[in-house]
């Protein structure tokens, strides 16, 4: 005698299945998201990192510490028009900032900031006056929104 299956026990009813399909395709979506977010954040990653080794291993410190001092000791006047933004090729650059092929300078009264990688304005070589000694300007690799890792590179006094 065949009895029917009570609540407890189970059945492939059409129902059942297309709720397990449903599960299956949202993990599925999950996992690809998460493969995708990883993927991104390495590839994100990596790029820093060569902006990295590229400021720090592979540029003449001490030429575009000059020519950003070159910049920032002419009189407040000429100074003035040379505030803005730059794109990396613009020739009224010297020549030692424009061999870094930056994306961007962006040159203020007092400091200087030059990117390589667009977006990463964050990632990026400085040049200020030292707070502590104002005769002393320091070309500086600085990593993070905020400046969270600074490293002095080069610097030079002035008189």
């Amino acid at each position: 005698m065949e009895t029917d299956p009570g609540p407890d026990e189970t059945v492939d009813s059409p129902q059942r299945m297309l709720h397990f399909a449903r599960s299956h395709k949202q993990l599925l979506v999950a996992f690809i998201v998460l493969v995708l977010a990883v993927g991104y954040c390495l590839w994100e990653e990596m790029r820093l990192s060569k902006d990295r080794d590229f400021f720090l291993h592979h540029v003449d410190h001490e030429g575009v510490a000059e020519a950003c001092l070159g910049i920032l000791s002419k009189p407040e006047q000429d100074r003035w028009t040379q505030v803005g933004l730059y794109l990396g090729s613009d020739p009224k650059l010297p020549e030692a900032i424009r061999r870094l092929d930056p994306e961007a300078v962006s040159i203020h009264v007092d400091d200087i900031a030059i990117t390589k990688t667009p977006r990463h304005f964050y990632n990026r070589l400085e040049f200020t006056q030292n707070k502590t000694n104002p005769t002393r300007y320091d070309l500086s690799y600085v990593e993070g929104p905020r400046g969270l890792r600074t490293t002095c590179l080069y610097s030079i006094y002035t008189k």
